[in-house]
């Protein structure tokens, strides 16, 4: 019985000696690691208690047969294979029995590290991929100098890190890498790379169309080309708010848009913008005009706010209707008593909406409405009318969107021949 207390008496002088010799065989190569208190790890505390006895064996004999018990792999590891098994508990079971007086690993702590890129733009980013040679506590990543953080562990057996740059983070510059690896019982290691942000050039954009000038009817093909890949390319007519999205290729360098145009000389305002918000721009200038030369002459005789009391034949229409049935006339140069009427029916008419389409519409509880298209550019409608802004007097500069007509016909008409129906189109 005394020398089985003696036995245990000197097996605890003898890990308290080994425990003290690791913080003079290992000490620290690099300045002490701040996270997580690393340095208190140390081999052969399993359950991180701050000792090494039987509850470190039973901690782990119960990791290895499969439960669920939570472990410090690293401090577990006592052969740095990067495998827990029964090696280990071995080990720390001769350790505790005062068998064994060495329980770290006799592989010494190393690191490696790749670099996923060497230069990089400042809308670019780089991994690190770091290996320990045996499982580590932790490895700290370190730019000029600057903690920047904590790489990822990418595996149970703690031995592979990995750590993702941004560049936008860093200065157009040369920099320094130092990973800082640490091991219990203070064990460390460094290696060091560097890398560069080099200058991001600066987004240009040049844009063309497939025809300068053309009629109302026309569909202009317009293409802009950037020299590096964009986020987006935005196109607005006439400087107006209405913005519109291009579509792009594969590789967003390369975008289009079709584009139906109102009569006279438009100007289109192409922006493109790359992934850092930094935008460019650049115009075109295109000429529209109408179909025929009998609406220019009409326009000039009737200009904006001037009073029209004309009369559109066969029917002897007046007023909105017979200056909308004029207006379409001369801009499709056929006659818009042959054009159908498509009625709202749950929804706007299955048409595309274009220049000389009649819109018939109730206006109020009190009085139905007709307009003339103008012209089209996405969901935007431009139109004409007349006796809307005052009695019989002419509006070239009504502008809406395809939705609001949507609502404008969905309401019932209460004139005429259309009393009882919803609005409807003639296209």
């Amino acid at each position: 019985m005394l020398n089985t207390k003696i036995n245990k008496i000197i097996a605890v002088a003898v890990m308290v000696i080994i425990l003290f010799s690791f913080l003079t065989v290992f000490p620290a190569t690099v300045s002490a690691l701040s996270p997580n208190n690393w340095s208190r790890i140390y081999y052969g505390d399993v359950n991180g208690d701050g000792l090494v006895n039987q509850a470190d064996v039973d901690l782990l004999l119960k990791y290895n047969a499969g439960l669920n018990v939570s472990i410090v792999f690293e401090a577990a590891d006592l052969n740095g294979d990067g495998i827990i098994n029964i090696a280990d508990i071995s080990t720390l079971q001769r350790y505790i029995s005062g068998i064994e007086t060495q329980i770290a690993p006799k592989k010494p702590l190393s690191i490696t590290a790749q670099l996923s890129k060497k230069s990089i733009s400042d809308n670019e980013s780089l991994t690190i991929y770091a290996a320990t040679s045996i499982p580590a506590c932790g490895v700290e990543i370190y730019v000029d100098g600057n903690l920047v953080g904590i790489m990822n562990c990418t595996g149970q057996a703690k031995m592979n890190w990995s750590y993702t740059i941004s560049g936008k983070n860093f200065r157009v510059s040369d920099h320094l890498i130092n990973l800082y690896a640490q091991a219990p019982n203070n064990r460390c290691a460094v290696i060091t790379q560097s890398f560069t942000i080099a200058n991001n050039p600066s987004i240009s954009v040049a844009a063309v169309s497939d025809k300068y000038s053309g009629t109302v009817n026309d569909k202009f093909n317009i293409t802009a080309t950037t020299n590096i890949a964009a986020s987006r390319v935005s196109i607005r007519f006439d400087g107006n708010n209405n913005t519109y999205w291009m579509s792009g290729n594969s590789t967003n360098t390369k975008w289009n848009w079709l584009a139906d145009l109102y009569a006279g000389n438009r100007v289109l305002t192409i922006t493109a913008y790359d992934v850092n918000g930094k935008t460019t721009m650049t115009t075109l200038n295109i000429a529209v005009s109408t179909l025929t030369t009998g609406l220019d002459k009409f326009k000039k005789d009737y200009p904006q706010n001037s009073t029209w009391t004309g009369t559109y034949q066969p029917y002897s229409r007046t007023k909105c209707l017979g200056f909308a049935f004029t207006v379409s006339d001369l801009i499709t140069g056929g006659k818009a008593d042959n054009k159908p009427k498509n009625y709202y029916n749950n929804g706007m008419p299955n048409i595309k909406i274009q220049p000389g389409d009649i819109i018939y519409y109730n206006a109020n509880s009190s009085f139905d409405h007709a307009i003339v298209v103008t012209a089209v550019s996405g969901d935007t409608v431009w139109y004409a009318d007349c006796n809307f802004i005052g009695a019989n007097k002419v509006n070239w500069e009504g502008r809406t969107k395809i939705s609001t007509i949507s609502d404008w016909l969905s309401k019932t008409c209460v004139m005429n021949d259309n009393k009882g129906l919803k609005g409807f189109i003639r296209h």
